[in-house]
């Protein structure tokens, strides 16, 4: 007995790994957009599949998932062409729509080491010193450029493995990320499940943390430290500068 792949409208309710059917080309091009940018932000796809959908036709509606498809295709077009003054400005849109979907880790990995490269200059620059503290190159970034705002001295310092130092008027998520790297300890509540040979168990209950929306400041202090602690530096790293810059979830 065969079953048909889900469709559109019942997909995105079912778990991850049907999304994939939606990929095929037969799904039609929304579908595929939508099931890429869904498994992009679970980490299922790499970020060149769902760069190679976006960009293999020109959007006929406007808004919305059709609104981020046409800041990429403008971005890429912008950034072929080598047009300072239209790079800056296809950056800002793209930033703008793909932030709040939570695509913007994906698109720096594509294009963080040109844009890097780009004499911009201004907010535009800003933008792309943002986009690159959020690709694998945030450390070089960090070791060879002079940061322009507390916000980028305070994201410097966490892509150095550093504590950054801070203001008096610091927010309860600035101080847990700082105090995720004041030492690589292990935490007390990992403890008894690295002791147990649990090291795995421990480091899904830190991603959870990590993870998911609501979080106590405490808890993602001490899923940072964990993760120093095991030896995952890259990994805290990384996800310190993304709930850095990305915008807040609420915390307890």
């Amino acid at each position: 007995m065969s079953c048909a792949p889900p469709s559109r409208a019942t997909a995105s309710g079912l778990p991850l790994a049907f999304a994939h059917a939606d990929l095929a080309p037969q799904a039609g091009w929304r579908a595929q957009l939508d099931a890429a940018e869904r498994l992009l932000r679970a980490g299922a796809i790499a970020p060149s599949q769902w760069l190679a959908i976006a960009t293999s036709r020109r959007p006929s509606a406007s808004g919305g998932i059709w609104e981020r498809v046409a800041a990429v295709q403008d971005f890429d077009a912008s950034l072929l062409a080598g047009e300072m003054d239209a790079i800056g400005t296809s950056l800002a849109r793209a930033v703008a729509v793909l932030e709040p979907a939570g695509l913007l880790p994906a698109f720096a990995s594509l294009y963080a080491e040109r844009l890097g490269r780009q004499p911009l200059t201004g907010a535009h620059a800003s933008l792309a010193r943002k986009v690159e503290l959020l690709s694998r190159h945030y450390e070089s970034l960090a070791l060879r450029a002079v940061p322009q705002s507390p916000e980028e001295a305070f994201a410097f310092a966490l892509a150095r493995g550093q504590s950054p130092l801070l203001a008096a008027t610091a927010s309860p998520r600035a101080r847990a990320l700082a105090a995720g790297f004041e030492a690589a300890n292990l935490p007390e509540r990992y403890a008894p499940l690295v002791a147990e040979a649990r090291a795995g168990e421990a480091l899904l209950l830190a991603a959870l943390t990590l993870s998911g929306d609501g979080a106590d400041f405490v808890d993602i202090s001490d899923a940072l430290k964990l993760l120093r602690y095991l030896g995952l530096e890259d990994t805290a790293r990384r996800t310190a500068l993304q709930l850095h810059l990305m915008p807040e979830r609420p915390m307890r």
